[in-house]
């Protein structure tokens, strides 16, 4: 069973999609936890992804990388 699938059998879990580093991310998780946890755990995950956008984008103009070039 896939992970979007077992989500979608009623397991508890969590999915997300957002725009990240030029493209859309989608994140599932799939696990026997409560629902706020999973949307904690989405949270820290998306949270980072931003952080690292903010460092290593190339489209990003005000990114650390973008400073180099």
């Amino acid at each position: 069973m896939s992970a979007v699938s077992a989500v979608s059998a009623g397991r508890t879990g969590g999915h997300r999609v957002f725009p990240v580093m030029g493209t859309v991310a989608s994140l599932v998780v799939a696990d026997r936890v409560p629902a706020a946890r999973c949307e904690a755990a989405i949270d820290a995950v998306v949270v980072e992804l931003e952080r690292l956008e903010a460092r290593f984008s190339s489209y990003r103009a005000d990114s650390e990388v973008s400073r180099y070039d």
